[in-house]
């Protein structure tokens, strides 16, 4: 995918920062978090380790 598609992209998606991670938290609603989570917020969103 060249820049141009992935700019494309990001904007049909609404995105406005790199990172962007979707994700579903614990009552399975999708979530949106655009740039860099710190640790907190990366651990509520990939759940405990393993």
């Amino acid at each position: 995918m060249d820049v141009k598609a992935n700019d494309r992209l990001m904007q049909d998606l609404g995105l406005q920062a790199t990172p962007s991670t979707l994700y579903k938290d614990g009552e399975g609603n999708v979530k949106m978090v655009q740039g860099l989570p710190n640790p907190q917020a990366l651990q509520r969103m990939m759940g405990p380790k393993p």
